[in-house]
């Protein structure tokens, strides 16, 4: 699987650390406004002293949002490619059972401990870059970047199922694969969907809708 599209998927999964963090400069931008902004001085001042004490909110906020406008574009953009594809692989729902606390268990294990950082304080940044660039490697390298909150967004669900699928002409059965799909797979038993490969046992949806 192309590593930039992994790299897509791990950044957005991250999405309510990414909010927490914009609103938090924010919040500190303004607070920096209120207290200290000088009437006396001229608007070229005071833009200069706001960005000498708030240069570090200022660049999260903007880098953070760029970077999830390129990814959710660019996930949004790759699915739809899918979705036009001619001859896609299928295969028949044999059992499905929602997996309901897999994004919740994510967020937990992985989100709400980096909110710890102090992102008004360069070295705490710096800190959370090292910390989040080695989860990355580890999880890119290791396809652990299917729980995706984003999906979420768009309604998708996670489903660990049974499935038949055609090899060689023959059906053949896999046991504890994980769906992702907008269609409420527990009620598919016995149907047909159409997939892509995600990666080995990890297939999305993308049936036409």
């Amino acid at each position: 699987m192309d590593k930039s599209f992994k790299w897509h998927l791990f950044f957005t999964s991250f999405i309510p650390l990414w909010i927490s963090i914009i609103v938090i400069n924010i919040w500190e931008s303004i607070e920096w406004l209120i207290n200290e902004i000088d009437s006396q001085l001229n608007f070229g001042v005071n833009l200069v002293n706001f960005l000498k004490y708030n240069y570090l909110s200022v660049f999260l906020i903007f880098a953070i949002t760029i970077l999830l406008l390129i990814s959710t574009i660019s996930l949004n953009n790759f699915l739809k490619n899918k979705k036009r594809e001619e001859n896609k692989p299928t295969c028949k729902i044999l059992e499905a059972k929602h997996s309901s606390n897999l994004t919740a268990d994510f967020i937990l294990s992985y989100i709400l401990p980096m909110i710890a950082f102090n992102f008004t304080r360069l070295l705490d940044v710096i800190l959370f870059l090292i910390y989040f660039c080695v989860l990355a490697f580890v999880c890119i390298r290791n396809n652990n970047v299917y729980i995706n909150f984003l999906f979420e967004m768009k309604g998708y669900r996670m489903y660990h199922c049974k499935l038949q699928c055609m090899r060689a002409n023959t059906n053949v059965e896999y046991s504890d694969c994980l769906v992702i799909s907008k269609k409420h797979l527990d009620s598919e038993i016995n149907r047909n969907i159409e997939y892509w490969d995600f990666e080995n046992k990890i297939y999305i949806d993308i049936t036409k809708e």
